[in-house]
């Protein structure tokens, strides 16, 4: 059992700007959420928010979650991101949608694809999910 925060924890995080490559000149400009988030990797803020509260499931979701499973090439990042997405549609797991919306549009899904997914899962998540869902892709990710 892991009774204090692991040292990933207390190592600094590095910046979005320090992290990211230069984007090709005729590269599309992605979209940015309507409420500028902290300047940092979010895969690598992963698990700092349960860190006081939980140590072992702070460093499971960071060293695990994100250190095994996402990396894994079995599916692309962008597959990740849409599985991850329609589970927490289905299961009404609204609180968690903003994340992984901000992954999402660092894995390339466009907020017209992501719309797409809450129709389509409107007939077999429900109605009530998919258009609560949809409020808080409107809320993050407002229409131009």
């Amino acid at each position: 059992m892991i009774d204090s925060p692991p040292v990933w924890l207390q190592e600094p995080v590095q910046s979005a700007a320090e992290t990211a490559k230069p984007a090709a000149a005729d590269a599309p400009v992605p979209f940015r959420l309507a409420e500028p988030k902290a300047e940092h990797s979010l895969k690598n803020s992963a698990g700092h928010a349960y860190a006081d509260i939980s140590p072992a499931f702070a460093d499971y979701t960071q060293r695990v979650l994100f250190g095994e499973v996402w990396p894994d090439p079995a599916l692309s990042l962008r597959d990740r991101s849409l599985i991850t997405l329609a589970a927490l549609v289905t299961a009404g797991n609204d609180k968690q949608l903003p994340y992984h919306l901000e992954l999402a549009q660092e894995h390339g899904l466009s907020r017209s694809e992501l719309s797409a997914v809450c129709t389509h899962l409107a007939f077999y998540a429900g109605w009530p999910r998919a258009a609560s869902a949809l409020a808080v892709l409107e809320r993050e990710w407002p229409a131009t």
